[in-house]
């Protein structure tokens, strides 16, 4: 069976449209709902679908630490599939049941994502597109254009708005690393899944909607702070990373970035290295909890 995870916070805009699309998965499903101390309404939004197992928390827990709740949750009730969907993220077209049977073309596939279309259903989700393009999923681009294409296309990366994933990835590699509050935990979630041998794949079989006004606004420091992160968990032993594939990922999008810097986000940077700091603190007193059974 699968199960839908969705993290929701203040998302009285998305979330009915978010649930409502459920009905049109066409296998076996159930749906947990993690609040992160909404004041907007949103619960009273998600009351109204009753079959949604739903987890209320007191405060603002961030994505990857409680979308780790609801996952374990469903692990423990016996869920072979997670289908992690954002609240402002929607069933579109396609079939769910025919995706999830793709995972047994080869043991290494941990990660499946849909194709992902911007709010009006037509264009590309620009953050997905720049993921579909040549240079990091090979032919995909050109087949979608020519609307003949393969079930599954290997990419390098495409963001956690609507994953689906086998259980057996987190019962070998854990869950999101809680280290990261918001963002970046996608990143460092697919680098330690492929270092221990694990694909992700995007398949054209299914697409949802990302409804979001920003897609594609990253604040410019985001890229260079998760490899700084992810290296400090390699020097720690946390993650099972390579010192060399991790300085090498580190320079990369470090240099890349550093031309958009701007002396009005200068203090940023002293934020998050002092945050950097903390988080330090926290991984040498063994506070961030990456196992199923922590939740």
């Amino acid at each position: 069976m699968v199960y839908f995870i969705i993290v929701t916070y203040n998302g009285i805009a998305w979330i009915e449209k978010c649930l409502s699309s459920l009905q049109f998965c066409d296998t076996d499903f159930k749906a947990i709902v993690i609040d992160n101390g909404s004041t907007d309404g949103t619960q009273k939004v998600i009351s109204q679908f009753p079959d949604v197992i739903f987890i209320q928390s007191e405060e603002n827990l961030g994505f990857g630490k409680a979308n780790n709740i609801g996952i374990a949750k469903a692990i423990r009730e016996g869920a072979e599939y997670l289908f992690l969907l954002n609240q402002d993220a929607y069933l579109y077209k396609g079939s769910v049941k025919k995706v999830i049977e793709m995972f047994a073309k080869d043991e290494k596939i941990g990660i499946i994502s849909p194709i992902h279309y911007t709010g009006n259903g037509k264009n590309l989700d620009i953050s997905f597109y720049e993921y579909a393009k040549q240079a990091k999923t090979p032919e995909l681009m050109g087949d979608l254009l020519q609307n003949e294409y393969k079930e599954l296309y290997k990419t390098e990366f495409v963001n956690a708005a609507a994953w689906i994933v086998k259980r057996s990835v987190y019962e070998k590699i854990g869950l999101f690393h809680p280290i990261f509050d918001h963002y970046s935990e996608d990143v460092e979630y697919v680098y330690r899944m492929q270092e221990n041998n694990f694909e992700i794949y995007i398949s054209p079989y299914l697409s949802v909607i990302h409804d979001r006004t920003d897609s594609g606004k990253v604040s410019f420091f985001n890229p260079y702070l998760t490899i700084y992160r992810m290296f400090l968990m390699s020097f720690l032993g946390f993650g099972g990373f390579s010192y060399f594939s991790i300085f090498v990922r580190f320079v990369f999008y470090f240099l890349s970035s550093i031309f958009t810097l701007r002396f009005k986000n200068a203090y940023l940077l002293v934020f998050y290295y002092i945050k950097s700091l903390r988080s330090l603190y926290k991984l040498k007193t063994n506070q961030y909890k990456l196992a199923i059974e922590d939740y």
